[in-house]
């Protein structure tokens, strides 16, 4: 029989008291204490009935407790070990974990845990500590050749205009980024009219059904970047040659790969394909990638997500942008 304490705030004194200290998490490492005595019965647990993660993690030596002084046990492991669970909430990775406890059996073949046996049925308390990690979304305009950030923000028709979506996190866990949808706009207000719908539909990039349409996204070569190409003539007939383009940025763990909400897919003459080389996920893009939620505009309102296909999302102006007669 087992029993699961989730470490992410001290458990309360009824219960276990405080058998967690505090975790800590460095660049890349999880570092969690707790007393030997689990219960605060006098009874000291062995290191051997203690272990992070599911029964998948038992024999994993990172995994499971070692003595550290007299009267507490840690374990050390990298944070995306030991079955840790990552959810992104706003603009923070959080990682998650579940301390077991196993007790042995002893010489009659019994087990006792906290002076009495424990039903099957029991659960203990549960509450949770977690390691944070900041996301940082960031928009920009480009050199020609994608080297370097471009210092000035004038074009003329027939100029390419290399725009780069990028995401980075404090944490190691690798990130995958979405351009979720862009627009172009003559002021920094999405709402104003005329505005020119460049991405739309959880990823898809508009307009490229068109012939001659000089507008991509390039093939990725980090899952942390996202980059879009456009010829700056489509912007030039407007006596105020000033825009703007607002993009949704979804970022998520890179392990969770792809869906029809988080893509980036673009018509290249007889079929959707997607820069992600699942093409399949672009197949709604001439429909309705998400029947919940149709209204995209709501969708930069929810900046918090939980569960195991969680992301963060930033919406980001790229702007003012001159493009000259």
């Amino acid at each position: 029989m087992s029993q699961m304490i989730q470490c992410s705030k001290i458990l309360s004194a009824s219960e276990l008291r405080e058998a967690c200290l505090p975790l800590s998490a460095g660049s890349d490492m999880t570092d969690l204490h707790f007393q030997s005595d689990l219960y605060g019965n006098g009874r000291r647990v062995l290191s051997s009935e203690l272990h992070l993660g599911n029964a998948e993690w038992i024999n994993q030596q990172e995994c499971r407790a070692v003595p550290h002084g007299d009267s507490e046990y840690v374990i050390k492991a990298a944070l995306h070990e030991c079955g840790s669970r990552l959810n992104v909430e706003e603009d923070f990775i959080v990682y998650s974990n579940s301390l077991v406890y196993s007790p042995m059996k002893n010489a009659a073949g019994i087990i006792r845990a906290a002076g009495t046996a424990v039903p099957p049925s029991l659960k203990s308390s549960t509450t949770k500590r977690s390691a944070v990690a900041s996301l940082d979304f960031s928009l920009r305009l480009m050199t020609y050749d994608w080297k370097f950030e471009r210092s000035s923000n004038v074009y003329r028709p027939g100029d390419l205009m290399n725009i780069e979506g990028s995401v980075q996190s404090t944490e190691p866990t690798p990130l995958r980024l979405f351009l979720d949808s862009c627009v172009a706009t003559w002021d920094a207000n999405t709402d104003t009219v005329p505005r020119y719908v460049l991405i739309q539909n959880h990823g898809c990039l508009t307009g490229s059904h068109e012939v001659n349409f000089t507008t991509q996204f390039l093939q990725r070569k980090q899952n942390h970047t996202l980059q879009l190409q456009m010829d700056a003539s489509r912007f030039h007939q407007d006596s105020r040659y000033t825009i703007y383009i607002t993009c949704l940025l979804k970022a998520g763990a890179a392990a969770q790969g792809v869906s029809s909400v988080k893509k980036a897919c673009m018509y290249t003459g007889t079929r959707w394909m997607s820069m992600d080389g699942q093409n399949e996920v672009c197949q709604c893009c001439d429909s309705l990638c998400d029947v919940r939620n149709s209204d995209q505009s709501k969708q930069q309102d929810q900046t918090s997500l939980t569960g195991p296909e969680a992301f963060g999302r930033k919406l980001v102006t790229l702007g003012p942008i001159t493009v000259l007669d």
